[in-house]
């Protein structure tokens, strides 16, 4: 008997991509289902479908969005709802889970690859890279934000910046919980609350949106916190040895 081998088309024309999973954002929809958009420059905040949210047309190939879902946002969504402690490899996961956003983001996009060709060649290299490089950081804990308090995300949410002689890597998995990732054990500490920290570094980060479940940020505040501590994202020049 014969055995054909069976093709799969993934060419489905024009699409809506997301740099920022698309699931990942429901999570920061309000109660109508809508994220609220701040725009970094002006303006108020516009509500939003997740759907339309740091969304592009065909920045990757059908193939590479597909391989990307099925690989690394599918299970690494997963690990991101988890309620409790991470597992070995739910923590690795969350790391693919965070490193490919750092990678598919705009701005990294811009930066690190000379062109959208150069993007759909190196990008699975890159992963692997910062797959190894996911071993720097051995230590990952979660911190919680009691309500009324809460974090935001944005069109680039990894987040990854200096502490001292090392670096940490954080993200929002919801509005209510922040994941860090460090070499060394221990909390993060600021002289700001851990959710103004982190909601500054947001807005001092690179991109141009931050998204919200609450259309009440006081983006001033932010604004206030990135001058007077100087929280803009950036990864500072620190050698370490994989």
């Amino acid at each position: 008997m014969r055995r054909v081998a069976a093709s799969i088309d993934l060419s489905f024309g024009e699409m809506n991509q997301h740099s920022v999973q698309r699931a990942h954002l429901k999570l920061f929809t309000d109660k109508n289902g809508r994220v609220w958009v701040y725009s970094k420059t002006a303006g108020r905040p516009v509500p939003r479908s997740p759907r339309d949210c740091a969304a592009e047309q065909d920045f990757q190939s059908s193939q590479l969005e597909f391989l990307q879902n099925k690989f690394i946002e599918t299970p690494g969504i997963k690990a991101v709802r988890v309620a409790g402690s991470l597992s070995q490899s739910e923590y690795e996961q969350v790391s693919m889970w965070m490193a490919l956003h750092l990678l598919r983001s705009p701005k990294a996009r811009a930066e690190l690859f000379e062109s959208k060709e150069d993007y759909e060649k190196r990008l699975v290299s890159e992963l692997k890279i910062e797959r190894l490089f996911s071993n720097y950081y051995r230590h990952g804990y979660t911190h919680v934000v009691p309500e009324p308090d809460f974090v935001i995300t944005s069109d680039n949410p990894v987040i990854e910046f200096a502490s001292g002689s090392f670096l940490i890597r954080a993200c929002a998995l919801n509005p209510q919980k922040l994941i860090f990732f460090s070499p060394e054990p221990g909390e993060l500490e600021h002289d700001l609350k851990i959710h103004d920290f982190f909601n500054a570094m947001m807005w001092g980060g690179p991109g141009e949106h931050v998204f919200s479940h609450r259309r009440n940020l006081r983006t001033d505040r932010l604004i206030r916190f990135v001058r007077e501590y100087d929280l803009c994202a950036k990864v500072e020049n620190i050698g370490f040895i994989l």
